[in-house]
């Protein structure tokens, strides 16, 4: 089982959403920030057999063993209908994320075959569809391109045994539904890894082999939620363990609600070290923290080139690398994050950007405003009255800092392309220059004992507490002090 573990997300842009069933707790060691330090994995099934089954496809895989096999070279991508078979579901252009995961894996020497279920639609004499005809034509060209494949990427919606027209019943029916290959499959799609008082869609994949699966508990967001996707794909680097790769995603997203929600209800089934075969080509991180000196106090940064798609008469901007910035309304633009990593101890006080390049002008784009599904309501933004400012996005950066065990990372976000959705006009920064100010402390708490473990309500509490001064100067201290109580917080301060 799972953590059974309650995690709510509240913005002024999007309703209250929450998951029972997060890592969050596990995998999150250090610091207030939500931000996994620890690569997490579920095995699951009903029974010990079926336990045991992902393991041992694990270490089939792992030990080169034959009848197991993943060595990341053949995928397929499978996109659905965009308003389900019956036309019932809000409208998500799952076509649109299938080209962009086909397009980084391909970019990595990856053999691509693309699915998209609505062309296998069948039709009756009377021009209506044939329901039953077309799930089975759907489901006869999917298990015809499973074989040997190493990824399996799903994008519909779904719901617990089913993502698009591909139900658990169709997996179970399969003998071998990918023949020697032990796939990766990720299921973009609502629900599919919620597998309480259910048999789900991922543990019919990894009762059929599949060396491991990525699926949500929850409903997801999109399009947000299909953007990290496709930014999965292009960070997971050659023999990269999926688990680390998963880790390192959530690690590299931002404070946006959306991405914090992905990150809550997106996990890992099955070995999250699957995919390791050695020392990691490229590092362990997708994070591209600074290859400069440790703890620098200024950096330079230069953004990629901007790239411009057209569909269907609309333009899609993307910095390679980056991300997109999701806020229901307002037009969707790409922005771009650096990190750089400190000592545990240090402590980043401001980030000042000290110069930014003059801007390069286009115009003419035709850029869509951001669209949110969500699952049985109607697209979130069309309730949304908002004003649009004259340039979008309305800040230049902004900074965070979160912890690790071991480090402290330093994120910027960086905001270098602004649309004018009136006049169609752009503005691209290309190069940032910040100062990074930061303090070194020199004490640290080397003992802190109380007088007792158990106190009676009003009874005074006597610590000893020992700090180790490693400065040259004499210091005063301010100690600080913590009281919890439920969900009441009591703070108290003296100096020393």
């Amino acid at each position: 089982m799972g953590c059974i573990y309650s995690w709510c997300l509240y913005s002024k842009t999007i309703d209250t959403v929450k998951t029972d069933l997060t890592d969050y707790p596990y995998a999150s060691t250090c610091g207030k920030e939500i931000k996994p330090e620890l690569s997490i994995g579920r095995i699951i099934g009903n029974n010990a057999k079926k336990l045991r089954k992902p393991i041992e496809t694990s270490i089939g895989v792992y030990k080169g063993l034959p009848g197991y096999e993943f060595d990341r070279s053949h995928a397929l991508v499978v996109s659905g209908y965009p308003t389900c078979l019956d036309g019932g579901c809000d409208y998500i252009n799952f076509k649109n994320e299938a080209d962009g995961v086909a397009d980084r894996l391909i970019e990595k020497g990856v053999n691509v075959i693309q699915m998209h279920t609505p062309d296998y639609t069948q039709y009756n004499l009377s021009g209506e569809i044939n329901v039953t005809a077309t799930k089975a034509a759907i489901k006869n060209a999917f298990f015809a391109n499973t074989p040997n494949k190493d990824v399996v990427h799903l994008a519909g919606h779904g719901n617990k045994p089913v993502c698009d027209e591909i139900h658990r019943n169709d997996v179970n029916g399969e003998a071998a539904p990918f023949g020697p290959a032990n796939p990766f499959v990720f299921a973009s799609s609502c629900l599919t890894g919620r597998y309480v008082g259910i048999t789900s869609l991922a543990e019919a994949f990894l009762n059929k082999g599949a060396g491991v699966y990525l699926g949500a508990t929850e409903s997801g967001r999109c399009c947000s939620h299909s953007s990290i996707a496709k930014k999965f794909y292009e960070n997971w680097e050659t023999y990269q363990p999926i688990g680390s790769a998963v880790k390192e995603t959530k690690r590299s997203l931002g404070s946006d609600a959306y991405e914090k929600f992905w990150s809550a209800i997106y996990h890992v089934y099955g070995d999250p070290k699957f995919g390791w075969e050695g020392p990691l080509i490229g590092g362990v991180t997708s994070l591209a923290l600074s290859a400069q000196a440790a703890a620098p106090s200024s950096v330079n940064v230069i953004i990629p080139d901007y790239k411009v798609t057209r569909v269907d008469g609309e333009d899609r901007v993307e910095i390679p690398g980056g991300y997109a910035l999701f806020m229901p309304g307002m037009p969707l633009v790409p922005y771009y994050k650096v990190f750089y990593e400190y000592p545990r101890d240090y402590q980043i006080q401001d980030v000042v950007l000290t110069n930014r390049s003059e801007p390069i002008t286009a115009t003419g784009l035709n850029i869509s405003d951001c669209v949110i599904a969500i699952p049985g309501r109607e697209n979130h933004n069309q309730s949304q009255q908002l004003e649009k400012p004259e340039w979008w996005p309305e800040k230049a950066f902004e900074w965070t800092t979160f912890e690790s065990p071991e480090s402290t990372t330093l994120a910027i976000t960086i905001y270098p392309f602004y649309y004018n959705s009136l006049t169609t006009d752009v503005k691209f920064y290309k190069n940032y220059s910040f100062n990074i100010n930061y303090t070194v402390p020199t004490v640290e708490i080397t003992k802190l004992e109380t007088d007792k473990h158990i106190y009676e309500r009003g009874e005074k509490v006597a610590v000893d507490i020992e700090l180790d001064n490693s400065g040259t100067e004499k210091e005063d201290f301010q100690i600080g002090r913590i009281l919890r109580r439920d969900n009441q917080i009591y703070r108290h301060a003296g100096n020393l």
